[in-house]
C-alpha cells in the first residue's frame, strides 16, 4: 500500500493528482483505469436512455477498475478518500494516459525502451528515475531564462 498522505480537502488540485499518481503506479492498473474510466464516463448518460446497456456497462467498468486496485496496487481507490475531487482526478489522469500514449512515451508516460522505464520496472514504488515524484519534478514547466541586453 502506497505511504503517500492523502491531502486535505483544501489542498490545491495539483497535490491531489500528485496524491492520486502515487495510488496508480502500474503498468495494470494504468491499463485497467485507461479501459474503466471512459466506460464509466460513456455509461452515465446511457443509464438515462437505455438503463438495460447503460448499467451493466457502468458496473462493468467499476468492477475493472477496482479489480485493478485490488489485484495490482494493493490499495483502496482514492475515490473512497473523495468522491468528486478523485473522480476529476481520473478523468485528467485518464488524459494524462492518453497523451503519452498518443505521444509515443507509452502506459504512464514511460516508453519500452527508456532508462527511465527499466527503473520503474525494478518496482511500482521505485524512488529512482522512474518514480511518480521525477515524472512530477520533470513535468514541471521550466522557467524561461532571463533575457539579457544586447552587446553594444
Amino acid at each position: 500500500m502506497a505511504s503517500e498522505e492523502v491531502p486535505d480537502r483544501a489542498a490545491p488540485f495539483a497535490e491531489k493528482m500528485a496524491y492520486y499518481r502515487s495510488q496508480h503506479t502500474g503498468r495494470a492498473i494504468r491499463l485497467s483505469h485507461l479501459v474503466g474510466i471512459p466506460g464509466v464516463a460513456f455509461a452515465l448518460p446511457v443509464v438515462l436512455v437505455r438503463p438495460r446497456i447503460g448499467l451493466p456497462v457502468f458496473a462493468a467498468s467499476w468492477a475493472v477498475q477496482v479489480a485493478g486496485h485490488v489485484l495490482f496496487e494493493h490499495n483502496r481507490p482514492a475515490l473512497t478518500k473523495g468522491p468528486l475531487t478523485y473522480q476529476l482526478c481520473g478523468l485528467a489522469f485518464w488524459c494524462e494516459e492518453v497523451a503519452d500514449l498518443v505521444g509515443g512515451r507509452g502506459l504512464g508516460g514511460v516508453g519500452d525502451a527508456s532508462p527511465v522505464s527499466r527503473a520503474a520496472a525494478s518496482g511500482p514504488r521505485a524512488a529512482g528515475p522512474g518514480s511518480n515524484r521525477a515524472r512530477i519534478r520533470a513535468a514541471r514547466p521550466l522557467r524561461a531564462p532571463a533575457r539579457r541586453p544586447p552587446p553594444g
